[in-house]
């Protein structure tokens, strides 16, 4: 996704014109083609989702192999909800205001969901070492939880993401401390 679209939805969504902006609108106002444009957003409804698949490049590309191999799964996963966090930040405002204007439409939450499980698992299966399938996929339920209401604190708090970011690290801790999917 490159960054002349994201910055248009974005600067659309905090202005607070995400309900009424189209797919036309985007096509006029970033003066590209139907099929380009739809090959990055295939309609408004999935912006989020491409923008999430976007940040979890970002996410995973911050953190070398040498530092995933000289951390425990734990840490490793921890520093990917909280640098993803931190990503977000730049566009807080907009994510807010697409959320609040799209919650009726059962088909953003659907998709919305979706696009943060496959989130999710992307980060465990790079962060840990487990083997099981039964246990990473328990695990992945257990973060995903972890992440909505983390996700959540996130969008009403102010900018330093203090209250996310304890709730991050106090829900890895219980997670470590109550079950064994750290190694």
């Amino acid at each position: 996704m490159n960054e002349k679209i994201l910055d248009f939805f974005f600067r659309a969504a905090e202005k607070g014109d995400w309900e009424v902006l189209s797919m036309e609108d985007a096509i006029k106002g970033l003066k590209i083609n139907e099929k380009e444009l739809k090959k990055v957003v295939p309609d408004k409804n999935y912006f989020l989702v491409s923008y999430n698949e976007y940040l979890d490049k970002k996410v995973l590309e911050s953190i070398s192999e040498e530092d995933i191999q000289n951390s425990s799964s734990d840490e490793v996963l921890q520093e990917y909800l909280m640098t993803k966090l931190e990503f977000m930040n730049k566009y807080k405002l907009a994510i807010a205001n697409i959320i609040n204007t799209s919650l009726k439409n059962n088909s953003f939450i659907l998709l919305s969901l979706k696009s943060n499980k496959k989130s999710i698992k992307n980060f465990v299966e790079k962060a840990t070492k487990e083997k099981s399938i039964i246990k990473k996929n328990i695990l992945i339920k257990l973060i995903l939880g972890l992440w909505l209401i983390s996700f959540n604190k996130w969008l009403y708090e102010n900018y330093n993401n203090e209250s996310s970011f304890s709730f991050i690290d106090k829900g890895i801790k219980k997670i470590k401390n109550n079950f064994q999917f750290f190694k």
